[in-house]
């Protein structure tokens, strides 16, 4: 897997700022700056925006968005950068101004995954989206019922 980010620099705002908002929820960010106009970067650690999907209580919500932003192998979708700043999420619909996030599982994760105990629950289905990346999103945001998961698959080695 690989999280590829990109946000939006506008006149008013500074890279280190827009850095730090990224980094606080994706640790490992490694991030440049292009045309003076985006900060561009890919992580592989999900933790921290694992946990706080838990803290903040919006595990429906975050499986919901990863979900409706899901097409073969990716999912994307934008939280925003103000409250990523503040160590906090808040998905964001305003494409101009928020963080882009693309989670993308590759054809080593596909492989690893057809191999692995999970893959049972798999086998027939036949939809768009690739069983690994919906193992995966299954992982980040479990389903829940009056707040308690339900079903929790932790990211394992596939």
């Amino acid at each position: 897997m690989i999280i590829n980010l990109r946000a939006f620099l506008k006149p008013t705002e500074s890279y280190d700022k827009v850095a730090k908002a990224i980094k606080n929820i994706f640790p490992d960010a490694e991030l440049t700056l292009e045309d003076q106009k985006y900060v561009l970067g890919t992580a592989k650690d999900i933790n921290v925006f694992k946990q706080l999907l838990r803290t903040e209580e919006i595990l429906d919500t975050g499986r919901m968005v990863l979900e409706r932003g899901a097409s073969d192998k990716l999912s994307k979708f934008y939280i925003n950068k103000q409250a990523a700043f503040s160590n906090t999420l808040n998905f964001d619909k305003d494409v101009h101004g928020g963080i882009r996030i693309s989670i993308i599982i590759d054809e080593k994760d596909e492989e690893e995954f057809k191999y692995s105990k999970n893959y049972k629950y798999y086998e027939d289905y036949e939809g768009d989206v690739s069983p690994a990346l919906l193992h995966l999103i299954k992982s980040i945001a479990p389903k829940t019922k009056h707040g308690y998961i339900i079903n929790e698959y932790e990211l394992d080695e596939y």
